[in-house]
């Protein structure tokens, strides 16, 4: 997958008719006094989240990646990002609320890195960072099933963290997509690779009806997107603050 540079030329927002997925890549480590310009953008609940968080570096993580979402959507639905309504589902996915428009995002963040898709589908993102779990084990007995566990440890054991996150990303994107998060036992649902992600187990019968796809960030992170619907286009941003506010 390529990450492009919005250049205000190239760069048009998606049309409901089409078939596009939007996906954005940010690095969330942004210089203070820009931090502090796109914070301004934050709603007064979204505030009340960001000082719950007892450490700095994690609370100016959930101020970027916000600022960064609202930004990233107002070029989409031509609102400016500080005026930008979001409702929740019943499990806590969010949505544009009071807006005209169908349009669909999700959003995942993990280390320094966020990641945001957009599209006219209903779609789920996650990433995460590639780093040492205590418990993999009981992690992996908790969220892989029984055939994917038999792959699992047939693995290097060099191998095995990384190929627990690709089952773990795979079925995040595709449970946050379908609203559910982790609401949903993972075991509920299968992931084959062949080599692309596949969905053999799906308890809402779903499945067939979706794309899931691995993302490429480069060394250190795991990514995957789940999106209904079937040949779609895929294409990768790179998030650029100074062009998205031209």
């Amino acid at each position: 997958m390529f990450w492009h540079s919005p250049s205000p030329a190239r760069f048009t927002p998606l049309r409901p008719n089409q078939n596009w997925v939007h996906v954005w890549r940010s690095d969330l480590v942004l210089p203070p006094a820009l931090l502090d310009h796109m914070s301004t953008s934050l709603s007064l609940d979204e505030w009340a989240r960001a000082k719950r968080f007892r450490c700095d570096r994690d609370r100016d993580r959930f101020i970027a990646s916000r600022a960064i979402l609202r930004q990233i959507l107002s070029r989409y639905i031509d609102v400016a990002a500080g005026n930008i309504e979001f409702d929740y589902g019943a499990k806590g996915k969010p949505f544009l609320a009071a807006q005209d428009t169908t349009l669909e995002f999700n959003l995942s963040h993990s280390g320094d890195v966020a990641l945001y898709a957009v599209s006219h589908h209903p779609l789920g993102v996650d990433v995460e960072q590639i780093k040492s779990r205590s418990r993999l084990e009981q992690l992996v007995r908790h969220c892989l099933t029984s055939q994917e566990q038999n792959v699992w440890q047939q693995l290097p054991d060099t191998e095995k963290m990384v190929a627990f996150l690709r089952f773990w990303t795979c079925k995040e994107a595709y449970l946050k997509a379908v609203g559910l998060g982790l609401t949903q036992a993972m075991t509920e649902i299968e992931v084959e690779f062949c080599p692309q992600p596949i969905l053999r187990q799906d308890p809402h019968r779903l499945a067939a009806a979706w794309t899931l796809q691995e993302l490429t960030l480069g060394d250190g992170y795991v990514a995957a997107i789940a999106v209904a619907g079937r040949d779609l286009q895929l294409s990768g941003w790179e998030y650029d603050p100074s062009v998205l506010e031209a």
